[in-house]
């Protein structure tokens, strides 16, 4: 985003220096500042050495380091946010093998750098499109982060293959509080898959899975999980292709689960008896639990 300032002048930060080559910032309208001058010394040190290692990982694997990336790390306290930044070339372009490479290798010198990095507590991705082979190298990495809390692959072309990389790395990374995966492409394989590592998984809160293809199966699994959790208190299912069968387990998943709060279902393939279900258990609650779902019109 873009500050505001008097005079209608504009602050640089992360995403600024983006939206000049894009044409939508005039750069005589900006004033350079310096992004970390808000951090504090120890702060400034800290995210130095995630630059120094960021370029290491980078001459590792012959890619240039991408300055969007190195911008983005002094923007804000302990958060990489890539937000719209495509770290694969865009789909509807023609390919070539060698950006195809140049893209890979750039996926893997990040991950590299996620591997041990330990400035960052939020990792934001969103848009990136990185794909299944993106999103394999990258959970492959955070397998063996100790300090990123906070994840979003919203909207990047994630699949079944990816989901269950995700996975993988919850199994072995027990400190993820947020994640999000909504706007890809993951059906009932890769919902099955974080189902089974999310069970009893000790940390999660919030669980972004819509607009994505999960179907009554992967719904059914994952309502197994929600019903076991401890922690989890936001989900997000809606656009999704679940019908009445995903629809009541979830409604039985609500009636056990003793810590959820919200939960998005609304336009899936479920009928009146599915809604109806959903509906009876978030009563039978006494709205703890809020839906948030498509409801019958009330009687005059």
């Amino acid at each position: 985003m873009v500050s505001s300032i008097s005079l209608g002048l504009s602050i640089i930060n992360a995403t600024t220096s983006h939206w000049i080559q894009k044409g939508i910032v005039n750069p005589e309208e900006v004033i350079e500042t310096d992004p970390a001058e808000d951090f504090t010394l120890s702060q400034r040190q800290r995210v130095e050495e995630s630059e120094e290692k960021y370029r290491a990982a980078c001459q590792k694997y012959g890619v240039k380091a991408d300055q969007y990336i190195i911008d983005a790390l002094f923007a804000y306290p302990c958060k990489l946010s890539l937000e719209g930044h495509y770290l694969n070339p865009q789909p509807m372009d023609p390919l070539t093998l060698s950006s195809e490479k140049e893209a890979n290798r750039k996926i893997q010198a990040l991950a590299e750098f996620l591997r041990t990095d330990t400035w960052i507590t939020e990792l934001d991705l969103a848009g990136g499109m990185i794909g299944d082979l993106g999103a394999i190298v990258i959970a492959e990495a955070l397998q063996e982060n100790s300090t990123i809390t906070q994840i979003s692959f919203h909207l990047n072309d994630i699949g079944n293959e990816g989901a269950i990389a995700i996975a993988q790395m919850l199994s072995q990374n027990q400190n993820i509080t947020d994640l999000n995966l909504g706007s890809n492409s993951i059906g009932d394989e890769g919902a099955i898959a974080l189902a089974d590592a999310l069970g009893n998984y000790p940390a999660l809160a919030t669980l972004g899975l819509g607009f994505n293809w999960i179907g009554d199966e992967g719904t059914i699994a994952l309502a197994s999980a929600i019903a076991k959790n401890p922690s989890l208190t936001e989900i997000d299912l809606a656009m999704n292709e679940f019908g009445d069968r995903g629809a009541g387990a979830l409604a039985d998943a609500i009636s056990t689960n003793t810590s959820l709060k919200k939960a998005y279902v609304g336009f899936n393939d479920f009928t009146e008896v599915g809604r109806d279900r959903l509906i009876n258990a978030e009563t039978a609650k006494k709205y703890q639990v809020y839906l948030f779902i498509e409801r019958p019109p009330k009687e005059a």
